[in-house]
C-alpha cells in the first residue's frame, strides 16, 4: 500500500512537470524507459532509481497528461 501511495504522488509530480511540455509540441515519448534514455524523447518510466533517469516519473496504468495530437512519436 505505501508504494502505491508513494507512485501516485511520484505520478502527480510527473503530471505537474509534463504541463510544462506541452508547448514544445510535437513530442516524442519513450514510455517505460527503464535504464536506457533516448536523447531528444521524453524519457518515462514509474520509477527514479539510478541508472534509471526519465524526464519524468509517470504510472503508465495512469491516463497520460498531454493534450490530444501533442505527439508525434510513442515508442515502448
Amino acid at each position: 500500500m505505501r508504494s502505491e501511495w508513494n507512485l501516485r504522488r511520484l505520478h502527480q509530480r510527473g503530471c505537474i512537470k509534463a504541463r510544462k511540455l506541452t508547448d514544445q509540441a510535437p513530442l516524442r515519448l519513450h514510455l517505460g524507459c527503464g535504464h536506457i534514455y533516448k536523447p531528444g524523447w521524453v524519457n518515462i518510466d514509474a520509477y527514479f532509481i539510478p541508472p534509471c533517469t526519465p524526464d519524468l516519473t509517470l504510472d503508465l496504468r495512469e491516463p497520460l497528461p498531454f493534450p490530444d495530437a501533442s505527439c508525434a512519436e510513442v515508442y515502448s
